[in-house]
């Protein structure tokens, strides 16, 4: 029953993160294309790498590893 939706949103997802790629490609030039792409795809990756490396530490002390738990 679940196949159905999780393919829809599957596609939908996919969809949500390739159009600001496939909108930059479109108004970039060519020579300088890889440069900017991978300028933009650093403001994507560092903010990752910077919550990946706080938020352990942020649950850990300031709430004190009592974290809601969603799927209950």
């Amino acid at each position: 029953m679940l196949l159905v939706p999780m393919i829809g949103v599957g596609l939908a997802w996919s969809s949500t993160l390739t159009m600001p790629y496939a909108i930059l490609a479109g108004a970039l030039p060519s020579n300088k294309m890889g440069f900017y792409m991978g300028v933009f795809n650093f403001f994507i990756v560092i903010p990752q790498i910077v919550a990946a490396a706080i938020l352990g530490f942020f649950v850990k002390n300031i709430l004190m590893s009592k974290v809601f738990m969603l799927w209950l």
